[in-house]
C-alpha cells in the first residue's frame, strides 16, 4: 500500500473514505467505520486483472507485552516510538525531524491538517525529509534507519497511528479527559509500540481531536508552558520514556 500520497477523504456519520493511488496504476479504496472497542477498515484494491476486497478490525489497543507468555516477555523489542506530526511551515520541519530522531522516534510522518500548511508536497518532498532524517540519525548514532512518510490528510493519518499498542494525541486546548504523560503511563504498562500525533503552528483542531478521540486516542497535556510545534513531539518522547522507565524501577 502507498506510504506516501493519501487523498479525497470525508468523514460522514461515523463512515471514513480514503482513495489513494499506487505507481503500478492500482486503485485502493478504504472505508473506515467507528465501531465499539476500536475500527473497522474495509478495503477494495482494483488493478487491470482482478478486484480484491479485504476487511480487518483495529482495536482501540493492540496486544501489550504482558499479555504474552512469560518467555515471549524477555525477547520483546525496546519501544517503537512513531510520531505523526501536522505540516508546519517549511523552515520548522528540519527541527522538527531532527528533534524527533534524538529523542528515539522509529518514524516521522508529516500529515496535512485542518491547520497545516497548504504548500503543495511530492515524492521530492518526501525525499529531502528523510535525507534530513538520516543527517539527524548519523549524528545520534542510533540504529536502526528511520523512516519519513507523508498523509495527504488526517483520516490517512490517523489509520496509519492506529497500529501502534498505544495513540497519544498531544493537544494543548483545555479538555477534562486531557492527562499528563504521567497519569497516562499507568495504562501504557507493557506496551511494545507508541503512536505520538502532534499539531501544526496552530494546534489540532476540534474536530479532529473528537475522532481521534473515537477512535481511542489518549488526548495529553504537556503542561502549560507554549511549545513550538517542532519541539513538542521531542518533549513527550522523553516524558514517555522517562515515566516507563519509573515504573520499569519501581516493579524492579
Amino acid at each position: 500500500m502507498s506510504k506516501f500520497f493519501v487523498g479525497g477523504t470525508n468523514l460522514l456519520k461515523g463512515l471514513g473514505l480514503a482513495k489513494l493511488g499506487e505507481p503500478d496504476g492500482s486503485k485502493i479504496s478504504s472505508f473506515l467505520r467507528l465501531k465499539k472497542g476500536g475500527a473497522e477498515i474495509n478495503t477494495t484494491i482494483k488493478t487491470a486483472d482482478k478486484t480484491e476486497k479485504q476487511k480487518e478490525f483495529i482495536p482501540n489497543r493492540r496486544e501489550t507485552a504482558d499479555s504474552l507468555p512469560k518467555e515471549e516477555q524477555e525477547t520483546v523489542p525496546a519501544l517503537k516510538i512513531d510520531v505523526f506530526a501536522a505540516l508546519p511551515e517549511n523552515d520548522r520541519i528540519p527541527k522538527l525531524i531532527e528533534n524527533s530522531i534524538k529523542a528515539g522516534a522509529s518514524s516521522v510522518s508529516f500529515f496535512r491538517s485542518e491547520t497545516s500548511s497548504t504548500d503543495e508536497k511530492d515524492k521530492k518532498s518526501v525525499a529531502v525529509w528523510q535525507n534530513l532524517a538520516e543527517q539527524a540519525l548519523r549524528g545520534s548514532g542510533r540504529e536502526p534507519k528511520t523512516e519519513v512518510y507523508f498523509f495527504e490528510d488526517c483520516m490517512a493519518m490517523l489509520y496509519a497511528a492506529m497500529r501502534s499498542d498505544a495513540m497519544l494525541l498531544l493537544y494543548e486546548k483545555e479538555d477534562k479527559e486531557r492527562l499528563s504523560i504521567a497519569e497516562a503511563a499507568p495504562k501504557l504498562k507493557g506496551i511494545k509500540s507508541v503512536s505520538i500525533v502532534s499539531g501544526s503552528e496552530m494546534g489540532i483542531s476540534k474536530n479532529q481531536m473528537q475522532l481521534a478521540k473515537a477512535l481511542g486516542f489518549e488526548l495529553i497535556d504537556l503542561g502549560s508552558e507554549i511549545l513550538r510545534c517542532e519541539d513538542a513531539p521531542q518533549l513527550a518522547i522523553s516524558q514517555l520514556t522517562a515515566e516507563l522507565e519509573k515504573e520499569a524501577r519501581e516493579e524492579g
